[in-house]
Order: structure tokens, then sequence, then C-alpha cells
């Protein structure tokens, strides 16, 4: 997965990252952002709905 978001002076930046999905928790993982996890709510074929863990 590429990641793409605010680098370190603020000028959009971009890294190759990666992602797991076991049973409803997805985890997405690269080296600006660090780990995030998401519980996977739904998914259609046009709409994904996730919901962040603290």
């Amino acid at each position: 997965m590429r990641s793409v978001g605010p680098g370190r002076d603020d000028r959009p930046g971009s890294a190759e990252g990666t992602w797991d999905l076991q049973q409803n928790l997805l985890r997405l993982a690269d080296p600006n952002q660090g780990s995030q996890v998401f519980v996977l709510l739904s998914a259609a074929s046009d709409r994904l709905v996730l919901k962040k863990l603290a």
C-alpha cells in the first residue's frame, strides 16, 4: 500500500506501507504514521465503512 499525507516539512509525501486484515480488524502500518487499527463494519462494492480504534 502507499500512504500519502503531510511530510516532515508539511509538504505532501508518500511512503510504502503494509496492511493486514484478520477477522474484522484492519491494521495499516507505514513508516510516517506508524500503525493504525480499524474495525471493518461493512463492505460493499461502492462503500467501505471503518471505525478507527483509539
